[in-house]
């Protein structure tokens, strides 16, 4: 495992095949990803974080973190312009978490973040009976949810096409 001191979400990304919707959003990640970065990762919705989005924010995000326990296959880490620059599986983060609970640290607050910041678009999924994208601000695929264009169950598809 590298123990590299990562500051910025963008230090975790490696390159990896985003999946986008008919209008050129970013909706998850796409076929049989393999491995990226050295994490298996597969296909699936994915939460959009910007480059400069501080690592410990991510970790701290219960939006972000709650996403990536309810299904998300990771995250997408895009440029100042929402160009993809990698993609981060869900495994990368768990490791990240590992690494931070394991870590010393003081009481009270001893490296305070500043302000909040901007946390990421909702996720868009694309609806397997109708192939219009949904958006969720938090997905439980537990549970059934409605499609957001149509009178029938969303059914998550992650395939192009």
């Amino acid at each position: 495992m590298d123990d590299r001191p990562r500051h910025w979400i963008a230090d975790l990304a490696a390159e990896g095949p985003v999946l986008y919707d008919d209008v050129g959003a970013i909706i998850g990640l796409a076929g049989t990803c393999g491995t990226v970065g050295g994490a298996d990762t597969s296909a699936g919705p994915a939460v959009v974080v910007p480059a400069n989005t501080p690592l410990a924010a991510v970790l701290q995000s219960a939006e972000i973190l709650e996403a990536l326990l309810d299904g998300a296959a990771g995250l997408v880490v895009v440029d100042d312009d929402g160009r993809p620059v990698g993609v981060v599986p869900t495994v990368r983060i768990q490791r990240e978490l590992g690494r931070e609970m394991a870590a010393p640290h003081e009481m009270g607050d001893a490296q305070p973040l500043g302000q909040r910041h901007v946390l990421p678009p909702p996720i868009r999924i694309q609806c397997g009976v109708c192939r219009r994208t949904n958006e969720f601000t938090r997905l439980r695929q537990a549970a059934t949810q409605r499609c957001q264009h149509g009178d029938h169950d969303f059914v998550a598809s992650y395939q192009a096409g």
